[in-house]
């Protein structure tokens, strides 16, 4: 397998993302740190992006095979979008690209943002930039962890 390919299969993984790919791809595979940035970024904005779409259908299959579920699930999704709405309504897609950028397992990535995006029921418009942007900026921050700042 190409190594750029597993690099970006790494990134679109859960949990690991970029996180686990960029330092990966650098200090194990040693390839390029252009190439790693590239194939990491791409691979987790695909993830994540793949996700965010497919959330949509993957309720109605839960909706359609485990009605009980779906309704406690919609009645914790009113809950957040309650909450939200009321409390961050102006910084919805900033919020989400912050979100997205932090390098944390389980608080930050693409895969996070999906799922806080669809619940939240964010337009997908903004979603969808958020996710790349933090998605970038995630990268820059693991990149400038791996390699030094005064590398890049």
């Amino acid at each position: 397998m190409n190594s750029e390919l597993l690099v970006a299969f790494i990134s679109a993984m859960p949990v690991l993302e970029l996180r686990f790919a960029v330092p990966y791809g650098v200090s194990q595979l040693h390839l390029p740190f252009v190439n790693v940035y590239i194939a990491a970024v791409l691979g987790n904005i695909a993830a994540g992006l793949a996700l965010l779409f497919a959330l949509p259908y993957i309720e109605r299959t839960a909706e359609r095979f485990f009605p009980r579920f779906h309704v406690w699930m919609q009645s914790h999704f009113a809950k957040a979008r309650y909450k939200f709405s009321h409390r961050y309504a102006g910084l919805g897609a900033f919020a989400l690209l912050i979100m997205t950028s932090m390098p944390l397992p389980i608080i930050g990535g693409a895969w996070t943002a999906a799922v806080v995006a669809h619940v939240l029921g964010l337009p997908k418009k903004y979603s969808v930039l958020s996710i790349v942007g933090g998605v970038i900026l995630m990268g820059l921050f693991v990149s400038m962890a791996t390699i030094g700042y005064g590398r890049i």
